[in-house]
């Protein structure tokens, strides 16, 4: 409560006198403990907007992720240079404060973004206002007790005000993001431009950037790349916004997008990180080593900038900072193998046998997405024959035994005298082990065994696979056969092994047992063959259901039938009896509701008319269901399982009302 009263004094003044002063600069909150509180004291000295009023209406960006995407977070001079930008402020003010009380500031003009560090907030104002030109005020001073509901207010929590003005100030803010006209007040505080957004937004009318990304992503290609071409020659975040439609759509131009971007706007890590991929693209290793040390002065703990300087340095024949630049982006977290494959690849050249092995195994167990495709050519593209031993490493360790085996070879008989020579000729005689064993048949991927199998289901042969050392990389292939082994079927799936894998439970491609018979199934793998016996019986509803992904409920959403049930041998009579049971009981409770209820009164005049047509032509619903005749039943089961939206995620009893009348 004591901190109450300081914030009316403050408001008054805001909408006073000194709001008028400086009603074209913004103060953000700022990040870090006490933010709020030492935002809007440096707001209330400079005599703008109160930060959790901003809040309100600061644009996102145009893209995913917003500020975080184009400048690591909005706390920074890139974030501080787009918010202006997008605002229409004539200046703009971010910042932070750090865990021993200095304040960070990055103030983002048309002519330049500043950062500064201070210890006191008094000095911070004093140093705006040189910079700013503008007059100087009293440091009105800090008072924490209102830190909660600053917050509380910069969320749109209007319950925490009290007093008409300051209430209707931020009631204001609110209302513009949804149409309405700001008030007087809300006019004289902030930005026109910033205003304009929303009611521009409001009408529909989309910035240029904005409309650009969104026309791009919903497929106007055209008006998209027309806008881009003209945005590349903005603002800052409208040339972002063209660079993504070009790159996106493989323009060309990107690549000069991209540098242009970087040198209005160098403050900005992503045109950094773009030109880098441009120099990438264009074999210019040095200026994507510039490129990414720039973009790591900014962001310094982003391990992707860490991983592409390593290849940079490694490019351009650094190796020392290439294993550091690698190391680092290691140490920071960084998820993808790409560094420990560059790591491996510099010490193995640096001779580092020890060090290359472990950064290879570190790779190795992190690639969930076969990038050690990558490293082999990159140990290739190297023409040192030293490596070959690492080609050898990387292939039986990844699947490909034969490869592994020559490139073993190739080194040991190249390099006889060399420390790794003795484990490279163990290596060339390694006997591979496989084995191949059946976990289930069944009817679904991820269902249950379904033996026995019925006529027209496809058989899905979930096996076991087994390696020693490692399991091979090889399609599995699925044969169908008849009694006389003539092959009727023959699919294949290649398998996507992680490396070093030993042990895989794999679902093998399916093959449909086309009718009533005794048939051969066999699972191939390698040089090991699984052999079974499936003998196909007459078809089964429930069964067929069951395959299409088919759940049939009542009306309290309780399934009929469990999934032992629907695929156990009496499936088809408790599925016949249970739903007829379900409609009959319905209708029955659809006549006794009737008799006091008019609501149940008028569905039961609808279910009461007679069909005009079909094969049930004459006939009513509400006879239909109370008869719940057999052959009817069966009949529309079969549409379902022809086709199965018919149900859907409806239940049996509306399923079967929309059937008979045509509207499923």
């Amino acid at each position: 409560m004591s901190g109450l009263p300081r914030l009316f004094v403050w408001m008054f003044a805001l909408l006073g006198l000194a709001l008028a002063q400086n009603p074209k600069g913004l103060v953000l909150p700022f990040a870090g403990p006490g933010g709020q509180t030492v935002a809007h004291a440096l707001a209330d000295g400079l005599r703008v907007a109160p930060p959790s009023l901003t809040a309100l209406l600061i644009p996102d960006l145009p893209w995913r992720d917003s500020y975080d995407f184009a400048a690591g977070r909005i706390e920074s001079l890139g974030g501080a240079r787009l918010a202006r930008e997008v605002s229409g402020a004539d200046w703009l003010v971010v910042g932070e404060v750090g865990q021993d009380g200095w304040v960070t500031l990055y103030l983002s003009t048309p002519q330049e973004s500043r950062k500064a560090r201070f210890s006191r907030l008094e000095l911070a104002q004093r140093w705006l206002e040189l910079k700013l030109g503008l007059k100087p005020h009293p440091f009105p001073g800090l008072d924490y007790g209102l830190e909660e509901t600053y917050q509380k207010m910069s969320q749109g929590d209007l319950s925490v005000i009290t007093g008409s003005a300051l209430k209707g100030l931020y009631k204001s803010a609110l209302e513009i993001r949804q149409g309405k006209a700001p008030t007087p007040d809300l006019e004289a505080t902030l930005p026109k431009s910033l205003l304009d957004f929303w009611s521009n937004l409001a009408q529909q009318h989309l910035p240029p950037a904005y409309q650009a990304l969104s026309d791009f992503g919903s497929g106007q290609r055209p008006q998209a790349l027309e806008a881009a071409r003209k945005l590349a020659d903005g603002l800052a975040y409208e040339r972002l916004a063209a660079l993504l439609i070009q790159r996106s759509a493989g323009q060309e131009d990107w690549r000069a997008t991209a540098r242009k971007l970087a040198q209005i706007a160098p403050e900005l890590p992503i045109a950094w990180e773009e030109v880098s991929f441009a120099a990438f693209d264009e074999d210019q290793p040095a200026e994507a080593r510039d490129a990414l040390l720039k973009a790591l002065a900014l962001l310094p703990r982003k391990p992707l900038y860490w991983t592409n300087l390593g290849w940079a340095y490694y490019l351009t024949g650094d190796k020392a900072r290439s294993i550091q630049a690698s190391s680092r982006a290691l140490k920071l977290g960084e998820s993808s193998p790409t560094p420990a494959y560059n790591l491996g690849l510099a010490k193995a050249l640096y001779g580092d046998l020890l060090g290359a092995r472990q950064a290879y195994d570190q790779a190795l167990q992190r690639d969930d997405e076969q990038e050690f495709k990558a490293a082999l050519e990159d140990l290739a593209k190297a023409k040192n024959p030293l490596l070959t031993y690492w080609q050898g490493y990387l292939s039986e360790r990844t699947g490909e035994v034969a490869q592994a085996q020559a490139f073993y070879q190739r080194f040991a008989e190249a390099n006889p005298q060399h420390p790794l020579a003795p484990a490279a000729r163990r290596a060339s005689r390694i006997h591979l082990e496989t084995r191949i064993s059946l976990e289930k048949l069944a009817l679904q991927p991820e269902g249950p065994d379904a033996r026995p199998f019925r006529a027209g289901e496809a058989v899905f042969p979930v096996v076991k696979l087994e390696g020693s050392p490692y399991l091979m990389r090889a399609p599995l292939v699925t044969r169908l056969l008849d009694e006389n082994d003539r092959l009727l079927q023959e699919n294949r799936k290649e398998i996507a092994l992680r490396p070093m894998t030993a042990e895989l439970i794999e679902k093998a491609p399916a093959v449909t047992l086309p009718k009533e018979g005794r048939y051969s199934l066999e699972v191939l793998y390698g040089d090991q063959k699984l052999s079974l016996s499936v003998i196909a019986g007459a078809p089964g509803l429930t069964r067929r259901l069951y395959a299409a992904g088919l759940q049939i409920r009542d009306l309290s959403d309780k399934p009929l039938l469990d999934e032992q049930e629907m695929l156990g041998p009496q499936g088809d009579r408790i599925l016949l009896e249970r739903t007829a049971f379900t409609l009959r009981l319905v209708a029955q409770f659809l006549r006794d509701a009737a008799k006091n209820d008019p609501q149940r009164q008028k569905e039961l005049q609808e279910l009461s008319k007679p069909l005009p047509q079909g094969p049930y032509a004459g006939q009513t619903v509400l006879e239909l269901m109370g008869k719940a005749e057999e052959k009817v039943l069966r009949a529309f089961f079969e549409a379902a399982t022809q086709n199965p939206e018919l149900i859907g995620d409806n239940d049996v009893v509306n399923a079967f009302v929309n059937w008979l009348t045509g509207g499923g």
